[in-house]
């Protein structure tokens, strides 16, 4: 999906391009960002159950 968005941008444009670019770099920043809250959310939840 996020390529045929970014194909689509190269095919408009140089500010449409710009735009697309922003949104798919700010999905991926997104995506790390959830990724690693999860992982951090798991080390601790595994952690509180060592502690126990």
């Amino acid at each position: 999906m996020s390529s045929l968005y970014y194909i689509s941008g190269y095919r408009n444009d140089t500010s449409q391009y710009r735009k697309t670019d922003f949104v798919n770099c700010f999905g991926i920043l997104a995506y790390f960002l959830f990724l690693t809250v999860s992982v951090q959310f798991a080390i601790s939840r595994y952690l509180q159950y060592l502690l126990r």
